[in-house]
């Protein structure tokens, strides 16, 4: 069995905030426990460089796969200008003909709407074409109450957001994935930029020791820990257990200003929360989500885990394991890191 992370606390309410509908297909349907667990088709996270953005600035889309056995892959980007909900079945509720006719009539004919397909590569670019006064319309006029967005949120005070969808497909299985991009309809905003996360360090310990003696030798855990360099791969031995240190940048986590409300005289500064996904290939982390709250969960207790290897590999075939850590900030923001565990030692233990 995993042993048990050295803080933990609840963080339901900061999951629900920021984890996105990321996968709408039936390769979502794992148990919740072994979600982290990649064997099949998987999108795991979708990013913009800029997860904000400003008239006239473009965004490029990224996403984080997990593609088993080199699977050929094809790619399907567009937009919708709203946000797309469970409640709406994740449809859009403009299609282009529509689209054109709001953007003419809101601009009163002196812009052409853009393109909702955003081309079938492995990455896209969004332009956001679209003035804050024309946002402003299109959200108070032809959206808000318009009974076609069912229960989706709409912010009109200082941005407004729209959803990307990727679609990824293989011969056998297809994948749909959902991103929400804010566009900024107050020029004086400054927008968010994506958490980074620059690098994991393993350290390994007695898979006898227990949970008090693991805690009890934390700082020498991580004193020895090993930085795991891209494109290298970490040694797993059958008698050990790891503990996973995520290296997170200071500022990572963004003090930022929140617009005064009708409900406030005057802005408020905030600090970002962070959740942080981990998944691997095989065998059991200790938290599948671990989290970064201001003022309760600290930037380092954010950044660990524990992984147990796996006892029987006979349902494995390959010598590595790959390892992904996605974090993501509460305002849209997202970053990731991919290393490789050489996992060949614990076959031949058998």
């Amino acid at each position: 069995m995993p042993h048990r992370s050295l803080y933990k606390k609840t963080q339901t309410f900061i999951f629900a905030t920021i984890l996105l509908p990321l996968c709408l297909s039936t390769s979502c349907s794992e148990a919740e426990d072994k979600y982290y667990i990649m064997d099949s088709l998987r999108v795991l996270a979708v990013k913009a460089d800029k997860p904000w953005l400003h008239f006239g600035e473009s965004a490029t889309l990224e996403a984080l796969l997990f593609v088993p056995d080199d699977a050929e892959l094809s790619y399907q980007w567009r937009w919708c200008p709203t946000i797309l909900n469970s409640v709406t079945g994740y449809a859009c509720p403009l299609d282009q003909d529509a689209l054109n006719a709001l953007v003419e009539e809101v601009s009163e004919g002196e812009l052409s709407a853009p393109s909702l397909d955003l081309g079938s590569n492995a990455s896209a670019t969004f332009d956001n074409i679209f003035p804050g006064e024309l946002l402003t319309a299109i959200c108070y006029g032809a959206l808000e109450g318009s009974g076609n967005i069912g229960a989706a949120e709409i912010d009109c005070s200082s941005t407004y957001a729209i959803s990307l969808v990727l679609e990824v497909q293989t011969a056998d299985e297809t994948i749909r994935a959902v991103k929400d991009l804010k566009l900024i309809i107050d020029p004086t905003l400054s927008p968010n930029q994506n958490p980074s996360i620059s690098g994991l360090r393993i350290g390994e310990f007695d898979s006898a020791l227990s949970d008090k003696e693991i805690n009890e030798q934390k700082e020498s855990i991580l004193a020895s820990a090993e930085n795991v360099v891209d494109g290298e791969s970490f040694n797993v031995s059958t008698d050990k257990g790891y503990a996973l240190f995520a290296e997170l940048p200071e500022g990572t986590a963004e003090i930022y200003t929140e617009p005064a409300s009708e409900d406030t005289s005057a802005p408020a500064n905030t600090e970002e929360a962070l959740v942080i996904s981990w998944f691997i290939e095989l065998g059991e982390f200790d938290s599948t989500r671990t989290g970064y709250i201001p003022g309760e969960i600290d930037l380092d207790t954010a950044a660990e885990n524990f992984w147990t290897p796996p006892v029987d590999l006979s349902d494995y075939d390959k010598e590595d394991a790959k390892i992904y850590i996605v974090v993501r900030d509460d305002r849209g923001g997202s970053s990731w890191l991919e290393r490789s565990l050489d996992v060949s030692a614990l076959g031949d233990a058998q």
